[in-house]
């Protein structure tokens, strides 16, 4: 539901529930609508569409829908939108979408677990299949009163995909938002390379920061945080706060692990006079990232060359 400043849009969606039967082919569902001070209304949607959009004047109200075939129509399935829905709206936006990790799911299942609330007779989550596309399969799925997880399973979930799932509490033929969640089924090391740019440079300091961003849902996974690298012409390492590492030939490298996926920005402090230094940044997931050939080589136009100045003065790149 996307209500505006006089009206409001729905989209609504149906399927058959497990104990349906059809008894002959479905050709059409009729959709009625009634809303708070209108004339009640309807459409025909043809099988096997499975929803439709509704542009309204009013966001309360009874929206029903039958199925039928060439004899008869199927008992109505009703759903109430009341004011408080518009609420309900700006709740969802307004909401925390938590991340969350992988850690209980299966193959083909993603888990989900919500804190139960007494004044809910059950719950509901939605979700979308194909999240990357329109439209997007969109699914959703009841549970009991005395639930408070579940294991969602389709064919259609892939590694390195996030998902949004959102828990309702439902009440009657009411709903309310109660969480919402992004997961994955599982995470992935990340694509594309952060864009590093090097700012103030002498010989007690040199600043880098890098454009990333860190928040697309496109990513393989969630990003926890980001290594930056550096090799100088000789192959050793001596900043201070750096964690050395030993790599072929006896080459050290420096590694500084940031774990806070906003801050984009690193301070190398006495870089030294008349210094070379070949910096790489790489985004990592659930593992942190392995020094690539990139950096041994220093080729590959991402890899950043800083030369620290002979005189001590401030150089601005």
């Amino acid at each position: 539901m996307s209500p505006g400043l006089d009206s409001c849009t729905i989209t609504v969606f149906w399927r058959p529930s497990p104990s349906f039967h059809a008894n002959g082919k479905i050709k059409t569902y009729e959709i009625f609508w009634e809303m708070l001070g209108e004339y009640p209304m309807s459409k025909e949607v043809p099988a096997p569409d499975n929803s439709t959009m509704l542009f309204l004047d009013n966001c309360s109200g009874n929206i029903t829908v039958l199925a039928k075939n060439s004899v008869n129509s199927s008992p109505p399935s009703v759903i109430v939108i009341s004011a408080a829905s518009e609420n309900d709206h700006a709740w969802e936006i307004n909401t925390h979408t938590s991340k969350e990790d992988s850690v209980n799911n299966t193959e083909a299942g993603i888990y989900i677990s919500w804190e139960p609330q007494s004044q809910f007779d059950g719950y509901i989550i939605d979700w979308c299949n194909h999240p990357r596309v329109q439209p997007c399969d969109f699914q959703w799925k009841k549970f009991g009163r005395n639930q408070s997880s579940a294991l969602i399973t389709s064919d259609a979930f892939r590694p390195g995909v996030q998902y949004s799932f959102r828990v309702y509490g439902s009440h009657g033929n009411t709903a309310s938002l109660l969480e919402k969640k992004a997961k994955y089924l599982k995470e992935l090391k990340p694509e594309g390379i952060p864009e590093l740019h090097v700012d103030t440079v002498n010989s007690r300091f040199l600043t880098l920061t890098w454009d990333y961003d860190h928040l697309n849902e496109s990513h393989r996974g969630f990003i926890r945080g980001y290594c930056v690298f550096v090799k100088d012409k000789y192959g050793n390492c001596m900043l201070e706060g750096s964690e050395k590492l030993i790599i072929q030939d006896g080459v050290v490298i420096c590694k500084y692990t940031i774990e806070e996926p906003a801050k984009k920005t690193l301070t190398v402090k006495d870089p030294g006079l008349n210094k070379e230094y070949w910096f790489e940044v790489l985004a990592f997931s659930t593992s942190l990232p392995n020094i690539t050939d990139d950096l041994i080589k220093g080729t590959a136009p991402h890899i950043k060359k800083v030369t620290t100045p002979s005189d001590g003065k401030f150089y601005k790149y």
